[in-house]
């Protein structure tokens, strides 16, 4: 074994060092980037469902004052 082969040796260990480190940050970058869109999507369904609840709640509250004051209409005497 001469200095070539250990030299040649211990350079394929830091380029494998090196390839396992670059690997491991690329997955950990992309585990979060694919975090962070979820929590994004789901964040932005929740607020869809928020505003559907708000509309349909503002809906009622409009068709219940048209029958309140159909009633109040209906109840009112009639002056001759």
């Amino acid at each position: 074994m001469n200095i070539a082969d250990v030299i040649t040796a211990v350079s394929v260990a830091i380029a494998a060092l090196a390839f396992v480190v670059g690997v491991n940050a690329w997955r950990r970058e992309f585990v979060g980037k694919r975090r962070i869109e979820l929590a994004e999507n789901v964040l932005a369904l929740f607020y869809e469902a928020q505003d559907a609840i708000l509309e349909r709640a503002q809906l009622e509250n409009v068709q219940i004052m048209k029958v309140k004051k159909k009633q109040k209409y209906l109840t009112m005497p009639m002056c001759i």
